[in-house]
Formats: C-alpha cells, sequence, structure tokens
C-alpha cells in the first residue's frame, strides 16, 4: 500500500487517497475538522467505517477533513499518545531504561511534535486514559481516536509516519507485556470487560442553554449504539433533562429526540454492553451525593503558544474584537472591509501583509445581502465564494411534527454556529453584525446575561481558532470613558480581547475623516489606533460606501477626543452629497420622510429603498435614519425568497414628527420631489 502525503494535485487529493488506502486495510476511519479535529459526522467517532464508498462520500462533502481513526476493538488497534509538551517524552525513556525499548511497530510524528504508536488489539479490553501510565502518555483505546496523516495540525505542520515505520513498511506489533500490565493495572482493565468512554461522561455537568438539544442527541446515539431501545433511551433522556437541563427542554421535544434516534439500529459489537448501562451511567447520574472535582493543569504543564494573529495588533484567531461606536461611524463597512481583505488574503490596512485567504461566516440584522452587504463586499475586493451569511436556523415544531424556520440568536442557537463552522472548515472570522440584535432573551445591560451568551461564543472562537469580531453601539453619556459606553454594561468589553472605537475626528472641518481607536488591548498594542475617509461608488445603479484608510497609524486617546467639546453626540452622515442643506438637516428631512412612510404600518426594505431613491434621499442617509430611529429591520423567509421589513418602534409616535394631521399630508412625497438637489426639502420639514 502508498499513503500518499503530499499528491501533485493538492493537499486535498492526498487526504482522500490516504483514506481510501486506510480503508482498504480494514481501519475505521471517520472525517474530522482540518485544524479543530473534531468530528464532522453525525455520532463522531462511533460512524467511523472502512467501506470504501462511504469514505468517498464523506471526502466529497469534506475535501479538507482530517482522517481520524476509531481505535478499539472495532478497529483491532490501540494507540499509545506520547506528548512531548507533558512531559511525555521524560516518562518514555524512565519507561523504556526500567523495561527496554517498546517494539518496532508502526509510528507517526504528530503535527504538535509528539508521537503515536499503533499495537495490535490485545485480548482484553483497553479503555481510555491520560496520564494514568505516566505524565504525558494517554492511552487511546475504547472510546477513543486519533488523527492519522497526512493530516493538518493547527500549527501548520502535517502529521506524517516515521521512516519505515509506516503502515507500507512495517506491521503493527503486539504492545510489550509490561505495557499491558501497566495499562491494565492503572486503568483497573479486568480480563474478559469492556468498559465504554460512556462511563467517563461527567453525569454532574449542568447542560446549559443553547446545548440542551445537542447534548441529550449525543447521549441517545450513544444509548441507542448499545442497544437501548426508544422507551429505555426516553426514560433515561428523561431523568438527564430534569437532573441537569437547565432550564429543563418540554417534554414533546426529549420524546422527539429518542424517536429520531430509535430509528437507527445499533451497533452489534456494543449490544452486549447495554445490560451494563445503568449501572455504569443512569445510577451514578441519580445520585443525589454528586461530588464536585476541580479541573486544573500546573503551569509547567502548560506549553506557552503564539497568539494566531490575522492582522496583527487588530484581529486574532480564537478571540473575541470588538468595534463599537455612534452610528454613522462606518462599524459595519469597516467590518466588510476587513472580511474582504481576509478572503483575499490582501494587505491590510497599515501595510502588514495578508495572510493565507480563509473564509468569513456573516451575521448581520441590519444590513440586507443583496442591496448592501454585496456591493460593499464587491467594492473591497472579497472572494465572494469565501463569503457566508447565516441568516437563521431551522428548530422542530413539535406541535406539528416539521421544522420552522427562525431568527438566529446567540442565547439559543450557538450548536447551529458550530455546525456551520464543521462546515465552513477554512473560517477564519465570524462577523456579528451588531451584537445587540442576538443576544435573545439576555438583557444588555446585565453583566450575568451577558457573559452567559459571549463566553461560550468566547469558548467556540477558540476551539475552532476562529476570529470573532463584533459590532456594537455606544451609549449617549460622552462624559464617560469610551470603555464604559459601549451598549449598556462593560460585560461586552471584559470579555472581548480587543476593543475598538469608530469615532468622527473633531479637528477635520469636512466631518468626514474618522478614526479606529483602541479602548482596550489584552494582547497587543493600545495605543495604536488608524485614520479613515469614506468614498462612495456605484455598484449597478446604487452609490455604495467603501473605506478609504491613511496608511500611517495614529497615537490619538479616545477618550481625550470625547472631551473636545465640538464631538456631537450623534455623529453626522459619512456619506451624505454636498448640497446646499447641512448634513444635520439632511438627516432630519430623511427621519421625518422615513416616519411618514413607515406611519402605515410595516414595509419592505426593497420598497423602502426604492421609494427613497425617488423621492430624493440617499441610501447612506436613509440608513442613518434608520438607526436614529431606532428601527430594528425582521427578516421574514429564507434564501431569495425572503426579504427585511422595517417597522417604527413602539416608542415612535409619527405625530410627534408629522403633527396631529400627518394622516392627511399625501402631498409630502410631491414636495419632497420637488427639490432633489436639496436632498428632500419639503414644507412639512418644519414640523419636526
Amino acid at each position: 500500500m502508498t499513503i500518499v502525503q503530499q499528491n501533485p494535485t493538492g493537499k486535498n487529493e492526498g487526504l482522500f487517497q490516504a483514506a481510501i488506502e486506510y480503508s482498504r486495510m480494514g481501519w475505521q476511519v471517520f472525517p474530522c475538522h482540518p485544524t479543530g479535529h473534531q468530528p464532522l459526522v453525525a455520532n463522531g467517532f462511533y460512524a467511523a467505517s472502512s467501506e470504501e464508498q462511504q469514505i468517498r462520500t464523506w471526502w466529497n462533502q469534506y475535501p479538507q477533513a482530517a482522517i481520524g481513526l476509531r481505535t478499539g476493538e472495532a478497529s483491532g488497534i490501540f494507540a499509545v499518545d506520547i506528548d512531548p509538551r507533558h512531559g511525555g517524552g521524560i516518562s518514555v525513556e524512565n519507561l523504556e531504561s526500567e523495561h527496554g525499548p517498546f517494539s518496532g511497530t508502526v509510528e507517526s510524528q504528530t503535527g504538535g511534535g509528539g508521537r503515536h504508536l499503533l499495537f495490535r488489539w490485545p485480548d482484553r479490553n483497553v479503555p481510555c486514559s491520560t496520564g494514568k501510565i505516566a505524565p504525558g502518555i494517554d492511552i487511546k483505546g475504547d472510546g477513543g481516536y486519533i488523527i492519522l496523516p497526512p493530516s493538518d495540525h493547527k500549527s501548520g505542520r502535517e502529521y506524517c509516519w516515521l521512516i519505515e515505520q509506516g503502515p507500507e513498511e512495517s506491521d503493527i506489533s503486539d504492545a510489550p507485556p509490561w505495557l499491558l500490565e501497566r495499562i491494565f493495572e492503572e486503568t483497573g482493565s479486568t480480563s474478559g470487560t469492556t468498559q465504554s468512554c460512556l462511563a467517563t461522561v461527567n453525569e454532574d455537568d449542568a447542560i446549559p442553554e443553547g446545548y440542551r438539544n445537542k447534548t441529550l442527541s449525543s447521549l441517545a446515539g450513544h444509548m441507542r449504539q448499545v442497544g437501548m431501545d426508544e422507551k429505555s433511551i426516553l426514560a433515561a433522556l428523561t431523568v438527564t433533562n430534569q437532573n441537569r437541563c437547565k432550564p429543563p427542554l418540554d417534554s414533546q421535544e426529549v420524546a422527539s429526540i429518542a424517536t429520531s434516534i430509535g430509528r437507527y439500529e445499533p451497533t452489534s459489537s456494543w449490544q452486549a454492553q447495554a445490560e451494563h448501562w445503568p449501572e455504569r451511567y443512569l445510577q451514578p447520574m441519580l445520585s443525589t451525593h454528586q461530588q464536585c472535582e476541580p479541573v486544573f493543569r500546573r503551569m509547567d504543564e502548560i506549553e506557552i503558544e503564539d497568539i494566531d494573529w490575522l492582522w496583527r495588533g487588530f484581529l486574532a484567531g480564537g478571540k473575541l474584537a470588538m468595534i463599537s461606536g455612534n452610528p454613522g461611524t462606518g462599524k459595519s463597512t469597516i467590518s466588510t472591509d476587513i472580511a474582504a481583505r481576509l478572503t483575499a488574503g490582501a494587505t491590510w490596512p497599515n501595510g502588514e501583509k495578508g495572510y493565507q485567504a480563509g473564509s468569513v461566516i456573516l451575521l448581520s440584522k441590519e444590513d440586507a445581502p443583496e442591496d448592501t452587504i454585496k456591493p460593499r463586499l464587491k467594492l473591497a475586493g472579497a472572494d465572494m465564494s469565501k463569503v457566508y451569511i447565516l441568516e437563521g436556523v431551522k428548530k422542530p415544531d413539535f406541535t406539528g411534527g416539521k421544522t420552522v424556520e427562525a431568527e438566529f440568536n446567540l442565547d439559543e442557537d450557538l450548536p447551529a454556529l458550530e455546525n456551520m463552522l464543521n462546515r465552513v472548515t477554512d473560517c477564519r472570522m465570524v462577523v456579528v453584525d451588531p451584537i445587540g440584535n442576538y443576544m435573545g432573551e439576555a438583557k444588555g445591560n446585565d453583566d450575568v446575561s451577558i457573559r452567559k451568551v459571549l463566553a461560550p461564543l468566547a469558548k467556540l472562537a477558540m476551539k475552532y481558532d476562529v476570529a470573532i469580531l463584533v459590532i456594537a453601539h455606544l451609549n449617549k453619556n460622552s462624559e464617560k470613558a469610551a470603555i464604559h459606553r459601549t451598549l449598556g454594561s462593560i460585560g461586552f468589553v471584559g470579555i472581548c480581547r480587543m476593543v475598538f472605537g469608530a469615532v468622527i475626528d473633531p479637528e477635520d472641518s469636512t466631518k468626514q475623516r474618522r478614526y479606529l481607536l483602541p479602548i482596550k488591548s489584552n494582547i497587543g498594542n493600545d495605543q495604536l489606533g488608524l485614520a479613515y475617509t469614506t468614498e462612495t461608488e456605484l455598484v449597478g445603479k446604487t452609490e455604495h460606501v467603501k473605506i478609504v484608510w491613511e496608511p500611517e497609524p495614529v497615537t490619538v486617546n479616545i477618550d481625550d477626543l470625547g472631551r473636545k467639546k465640538n464631538i456631537p453626540d450623534n455623529d453626522v452622515d459619512i456619506s451624505a452629497i454636498a448640497g446646499d442643506l447641512p448634513i444635520s438637516e439632511k438627516l432630519t428631512e430623511a427621519v421625518h420622510w422615513l416616519v411618514w412612510r413607515l406611519a402605515g404600518g410595516e414595509m419592505s426594505q426593497k420598497e423602502l429603498v426604492k421609494l427613497s431613491h425617488t423621492d430624493g434621499v440617499t441610501k447612506a442617509t436613509l440608513d442613518r435614519a434608520k438607526m436614529t430611529l431606532g428601527i430594528q429591520p425582521r427578516r421574514q423567509g429564507f434564501g431569495k425568497k425572503g426579504g427585511w421589513y422595517w417597522s417604527l418602534p413602539e416608542n415612535v409616535n409619527p405625530a410627534d414628527y408629522l403633527g396631529e394631521g400627518w394622516n392627511e399630508q399625501e402631498e409630502f412625497s410631491e414636495t419632497l420631489q420637488q427639490d432633489t438637489d436639496c436632498q428632500g426639502v419639503g414644507k412639512e420639514a418644519e414640523l419636526v
């Protein structure tokens, strides 16, 4: 057999061919995330297969996937995982000086600099264990898996077989007797007893919102694997739901999970264990005397790792960053510019060379992809094939037995974002714009609620090594320091590793120059910012805004700017066209027009943009008017059939803007059109 380490036609082909060859050897393999190495298929490593057609299907779907090998009786292999970062190298030296060297079995070098030694499955069960044999030596047996060459490590290095010790050159040998004795002694494994990793599930952990459905589905899958029927699965899930889910799921939803999983056939090699399930898993869970064990590491066991900078000082993989500012400062356009540069691998605004191009996932509830986001991306030079819009989620409708489409929110739907990260395997950044629209039931001024939502998001960023950029608004209290002005709570600032403010330059007479300045940074330089202006260009028949960066960094303190008296609380329209009216009057006209249009009820964004163009209100000014009124667009439908709809907030009374007789002023649109050079001056503007 020949394992293809680097196929001339590309890395993806090499992974595919290697997976095929492993399957032909009878190894049970499955696709994993290219760098995070989480399983990409339902039921995880339990779904591993040696069927060639299944392998072809998986790698056609996930061509960049790392190759996972399920260890245990199913593959007839267990592995010794030696991690020098945790003392594995010294442990091996000590063991070999006492017992002699490991036999010359098949061995690979991991992408992290460790070793994987593969041994033939013995006549006794070998359970998984971590550090029980010796520090830095883990055993991957039943209930575990390892990554095979030529998969990538997050460091960028490949897993590779040692010279003359790959499966094409060497046979997998029996483990040395002393090693097996040590495994059985330290792990307590006894002859003839199969210990599933299910017994190691930490059943004392609470299952928070956003993870309940996924966790119960996973547990149900494990139970079905060992042969439990639907009724038994439902009984176990019901107890788990009541004891661990915070708050518990609806009983109908739990029943739906049991029914769905019960349709699958159990795995025959696990069926014999079914009778041991209650005593190993369910009974400990039911115990009223639960113990809380600490999870800790000593600092001498932790290896220093470099920060994975996407844009040095501004954006890092595995970290949360934030841009906050008043309406009209171009926050969303900045995020679009960053996304475009990342997808194209382009140079950053400060001249720093761009890294390897990657994909971006966008969440945006204020701008439509068709008429705003895509044109901005096009102006910024984005690779459109690497930009994804997460528009919503599909959820089960337990009243009708079907699925329904709903808006995405971080409070409940984080597993959907993780699912997408598993599919978009080259994703490097997720943009959430604005964060306040995705908080679900969490309160924006409550630190506990905010951390409940953002802490899991931060963990997701670390797990998949992606940067997450959130956009936020500043509150109106200009007397406070900028760090205290983001939304309603410092909780947003506290959990983000880098926070930047987008503000106007008070000394620029044109009011068009802006700054992107650090508010705080835990990992980078908190002194250097950038200056920028905006330009408008036609995309199709419509003008759209793009960011124009100044190349030299600036050392301006954002709080010093806030003390200057000529900065208005509400920033000006960044892209208004020069005319006879002051910019503030342009905005007032647009607010007045928008209230008039929406006074009769909800309207589609497409129709509003079309009417605004006819009535002499620019798209940029319309956006500012929307923000000024606090309008939050609502998505109806998904994909090309869907659209965004605007309506006035409950606290906006049309009479306050249009006068008591507003419903009789149908001539307003005609009046606006009489002077489009002045951007729609009408008599009714005096009513504002």
